[in-house]
């Protein structure tokens, strides 16, 4: 595995807007939001590559103490390599870099293995979304701890 990670440019949306097909139609991006991603100050989008091709990426929400990852995604084809791990572990290291003290996210209630998934990572179910997603379609709010904060 020859895995490399860099931030996204314009000529990537092609590739993310493919990666948004992973996703419900009702949950996806079109071509303004994820160009509107990777060009925001306030945004970083990170594809992670093997081997020079693009297998994943994900979007971070940056605010002064909180990450937000707001979409991490992995081609069908290349999924069960660890991809989405080494997305996710590059990002709390990134914020761990840059003294964030906590990451958060939305993931659908209903996704017993992706709610696993980020466990994994030491995320915690932090409050309960109803019909974030659309009507009886809940979410649920996670967050990672990365520094304690005094109160």
């Amino acid at each position: 595995m020859a895995v490399d990670i860099r931030k996204a440019a314009l000529p990537d949306v092609p590739f993310l807007l493919r990666l948004e097909e992973n996703f419900p139609p009702s949950r996806r991006f079109d071509k303004a939001a994820v160009t509107r991603s990777v060009t925001s100050p306030h945004q970083d989008v990170y594809i992670i590559s093997d081997l020079g091709q693009e297998v994943g990426s994900v979007t971070v929400w940056r605010h002064e103490k909180t990450w937000r990852v707001y979409t991490i995604a992995v081609a069908s084809e290349f999924r069960g390599h660890d991809y989405g791990r080494f997305l996710m572990r590059f990002v709390i290291n990134k914020a761990k870099e840059n003294a964030i003290p906590r990451i958060v996210l939305e993931a659908d209630a209903k996704e017993t293995r992706l709610l696993q998934w980020y466990e994994s990572f030491g995320f915690v179910i932090t409050g309960k979304l109803k019909d974030y997603y659309g009507p009886k379609e809940p979410g649920v709010k996670m967050t990672l701890v990365l520094k304690e904060e005094p109160d």
